[in-house]
This record gives C-alpha cells, structure tokens and sequence, in this order.
C-alpha cells in the first residue's frame, strides 16, 4: 500500500480552489477544472500529496488544493500524561529523544516538542533546520524559526523569563502544556543535581506542570541528556523538578523561550 502523507491536517492560509486534478508547484494543470473555493481559515484532512498539491474533500467534493496556500495544523489532542497522585495539573506523554551529539540538546527538544503535536520531525531535520553546529550548538532564534517552519508560522514565540514572577511563569508554562504547545527552554542549571552536568547552557522541553498534594508547583521535564551520555549510547531522562528552580536556572541563563497554545 501506498504510505499516509505525512502532514495529516492542515488549515488554509487563504481562498484555495479545489481542483479536479492536481498541478505541479504552485502552478494548476491548465486542464483542471475548479470544483469551488474553500474559504481561509479552514482546517482540512490530507488523504493524499504529489508535487505540492493535497487531495482533501470539502462541500461535498473531493479534490486537489496546492499545499502553498495551507500551513501544517494539529488539533490538540486530550494530555494523556498521569499527573502524580493527589496532584493537579496537565502532563503530556511524550517519549524521551535522546540528543546524539554533545550539542543537539536544542534540535532533541525541539523534536520532542513537535511530537506531542503529531508531527514527525527527526531530530537531524530540526538540526539542520536550525542551522546546530559543534562550535555554537543551537542559536535560540534559529531554533525558534526552524520549528515554525515545521509547525506554522507563529507557533513558537520567543519570551524572555528574567520579568516573569514565579506565579505567573507557572500558569504560562501550564497553559501552554494544557494545549500541547510543550516549551521548550534554555537553562543554565549550574545548581541543579537533578541534571548530568554542571555548565554551559541546555535546551529542555517541558511536558508537564502540576501542584502536588503539598501544594509545591513542579514541573516533568524531557530532558535529552543524562549523567550516562555517550556518543555511541545517547540516553535522555524525565525529571520532576521544582517549577521555581527552573525559572531561576532560565533567568540564570538569561534568557529562555516557549511557545503558546
């Protein structure tokens, strides 16, 4: 059988004519003819892709739309995390991408990130995206525009957390989580036992955010690097940490950044 596109869903970033036929790059085929028009802002099921056009069904037809005037688009899907006993909150299971070199903790995270929302990006696309590279690993910025551009324009904002109160950088995070938008952060976690090392800075994607049965705000953190790290047997981990000691490892960094949902 023929494999399922990858991009399942996606939402029209302006009028877009369906068509009999599909074209080649943005040009229709000049004997296509137009079933209708289907309205920006819609959201539409992808059941097939050849040369940049997508087959959907829309009104009661089905045809063919070209992929430039659409962005890729998850529905959020309901966390399926467990939050610890007696807590409260919202944690997304989202499976550990271990980095594969001393510098791609950003691309890891990054695809950690992009996973939970559906989307299948290896850790190498978000990498070379982004532009990592041994001698400055993950430029933020670049990071950020890598994973729109594998998200949608927009996605992922940069923000600075050295204004954040502790309060607020919590309900944040926990409403971005809440619509599996999972941040994804730059710490510097000079004195965090909880992390394999103690230098330099590291990119982390956040999965969950809850208050425990005592009332302490935490976090669950996919963490692609642990104490156990190699080049040859790459190993990442979940921690549960403190919501207030990562803020002070991000202002520590001096700068960090997540996305909104």
């Amino acid at each position: 059988p023929e494999p399922e596109p990858e991009v399942k869903y996606v939402k029209t970033t302006d009028a877009l004519n369906m068509r009999d036929i599909p074209g080649s790059g943005t040009t229709p085929d000049p004997n296509s003819k137009v079933y209708l028009t289907i309205p920006a802002g819609t959201v539409l099921t992808v059941q097939d892709e050849k040369n940049g056009w997508y087959k959907v069904s829309y009104g009661g037809y089905t045809g063919w739309g070209c992929a430039n005037w659409t962005a890729r688009y998850t529905p959020p899907p309901t966390p399926d995390g467990k939050v610890p006993d007696g807590g409260e909150g919202v944690v997304v299971d989202v499976p550990i991408d271990p980095q594969n070199t001393s510098y791609n903790c950003g691309a890891a995270s990054g695809a950690m990130s992009l996973a939970a929302r559906g989307l299948k990006i290896s850790e190498q696309e978000v990498a070379a995206q982004a532009g990592t590279n041994s001698s400055d690993g993950t430029v933020v910025y670049k990071l950020s525009n890598a994973l729109n551009h594998f998200a949608g324009s927009g996605t992922y904002r940069y923000t600075n957390m050295k204004n954040y109160a502790y309060q607020d950088f919590f309900n944040a995070m926990k409403t971005s989580i809440s619509a599996v938008a999972l941040p994804v952060v730059r710490l510097k976690p000079t004195a965090m036992a909880d992390f394999g090392y103690k230098s330099g800075g590291h990119y982390v994607c956040i999965s969950g955010a809850y208050t425990s049965s005592s009332g302490e705000r935490r976090f669950v953190i996919n963490d692609p690097y642990s104490s156990k790290w190699s080049s040859s047997n790459p190993q990442g981990q979940k921690i549960d940490v403190k919501a207030d000691d990562i803020l002070e490892c991000s202002k520590s960094m001096g700068d960090a950044w997540f996305i909104h949902g």
